[in-house]
């Protein structure tokens, strides 16, 4: 009876283990490397990577991979390759890399997780390469671009202590990425550029020693980037020379922007807000900190005065956005044009391969955007503010997107304005005028439409 009871339970205890391991199944990864041979076949036999086309190659099981190795190797040209949603995994303290291209083209690398690794992508001698919605999770450096050209790196989660790395690399986007760092490193990037002409643009950077840095590096624009939190917000290094640094959110880092042994660079249209020092910058080195007129400034939140003027000298009547009075940092920096509201880059609009940006400084809110190039020559946009409050709305439009030679219709609620300020140059039309709000509510909703004459030349 006893040796039953035994039995009984030993039965028992075997089926609740059982039952654990339904409940809660071990996970399982393909361990090895994948290759993706230039003729297309996929080795070794077995491996969790297939194909039906030779074009479009598909992840089908998570991937480990240990010691000095790489997870997937690419050898072929003209691929995409998909992850659907699973994992390539490794060991940073073993050196190893989630995906390596060497001397490719047209490669697509989409909708993996890299995890752990030295290296999560690293894209070596390469051209037209797209690296786009990918989880990068803990990675020492997650994605790195070695002398490769007329790249985009666009839509990837980012976590880890170095994001995004172009080395010796000329013309690539890094675009809508979300990099977060790991707060307590004493190393790392957010974005990290040595290279030429590359496109910096709508990336959310936070939490890094460097958000964005840039060293031996020319011709580089940084674009409306939200850069919060790091210890330097963007760091302009040893031979930074002669770059862009526009409409980007420089907020609550140590020092917003520092400047080392670097010049040449324009610095306008950007919002610094509650930055332990906006600017540091060393002695000796030249640089701009507003656009000249009319392109004006940046927004400073500890810099206020009247915007009585205008005018290359502010000494004209007629506001322009700008404060009449030019400021200075606590480092010796100095916008001539500060802006009297923040900037906001609302719109980046792409016909073939131009891009062009749509930007409005305005101390209302502004929402609902609308422009189409093929219905004509016009654009429109929500204004809101408190009730009874005077605001105004600065709007800066590509010639080379819509063009005219007499001049804009400009309309609130549907009603044409004459007393507005045009301030054109030979690259853009920008006009500021008046958005009163609505009397009889707490908060109104205006469209303000600037309305051309003639039909836009693209």
């Amino acid at each position: 009876m006893k040796l039953f009871a035994v039995f009984v339970l030993a039965v028992l205890l075997v089926l609740a283990s059982i039952g654990f391991i339904l409940e809660f199944p071990m996970a399982y990864a393909w361990s090895g490397t994948v290759y993706i041979r230039s003729d297309g076949r996929v080795e070794p036999v077995g491996a969790p990577v297939s194909t039906t086309d030779g074009v479009t190659y598909v992840v089908r099981d998570n991937i480990s991979v240990s010691g000095f190795m790489s997870g997937i190797v690419i050898e072929r040209d003209n691929i995409i390759l998909d992850g659907k949603g699973f994992s390539v995994k490794g060991s940073q303290l073993l050196f190893t890399r989630g995906i390596y291209v060497g001397e490719r083209r047209n490669v697509t690398i989409k909708n993996l997780i890299v995890q752990g690794h030295s290296i999560g992508i690293d894209v070596s001698e390469s051209v037209n390469v797209r690296i786009q919605t990918n989880n990068m999770i803990d990675n020492f450096i997650a994605i790195q671009f070695s002398r490769s050209n007329h790249s985009t790196i666009i839509g990837n989660n980012i976590t880890g202590v170095s994001g995004i790395i172009i080395k010796e690399s000329l013309n690539n986007i890094v675009s809508e990425n979300h990099l977060i760092g790991v707060g307590d490193s004493v190393v790392g990037q957010g974005i990290g550029v040595d290279g030429s002409n590359n496109l910096i643009i709508r990336n959310t950077i936070t939490n890094y020693p460097a958000g964005v840095s840039l060293s031996y590096a020319s011709g580089n624009n940084v674009y409306a980037n939200n850069i919060t939190l790091n210890a330097i917000g963007i760091d302009l290094y040893e031979y930074a020379d002669n770059n862009t640094v526009a409409g980007n959110i420089i907020a609550n880092n140590a020092f917003g922007i520092r400047i080392y042994r670097a010049s040449g660079n324009r610095i306008y249209h950007n919002n610094f807000y509650r930055n332990g020092e906006d600017i540091d910058i060393d002695d000796g080195v030249i640089n701009y900190f507003d656009g000249g007129y009319p392109a004006s400034g940046n927004f400073w939140d500890e810099h206020s005065g009247n915007d009585l003027f205008h005018g290359e000298n502010q000494n004209i009547p007629g506001s322009d956005g700008i404060i009449d009075k030019a400021h200075q940092t606590l480092s010796g920096a100095i916008d001539k044009y500060p802006l009297a509201a923040p900037f906001t880059p609302l719109s980046t609009i792409t016909i073939g391969e131009s891009m062009f940006n749509i930007e409005i400084i305005s101390n209302s809110t502004i929402s609902n955007l609308y422009i189409n190039p093929g219905e004509g020559p016009f654009l429109k946009f929500d204004v809101s503010g408190p009730s009874g409050t005077k605001g105004f709305s600065t709007v800066t439009i590509p010639k080379t997107l819509l063009w005219t030679d007499r001049g804009w219709i400009i309309t609130v609620n549907g009603q044409a304005i004459t007393n507005y300020l045009e301030l054109s140059d030979e690259k853009t039309h920008t006009y500021t005028s008046p958005t009163p709000t609505q009397q009889k509510q707490l908060r109104s909703a205006e469209q303000t439409s600037y309305q051309n004459t003639q039909q836009p030349c693209l």
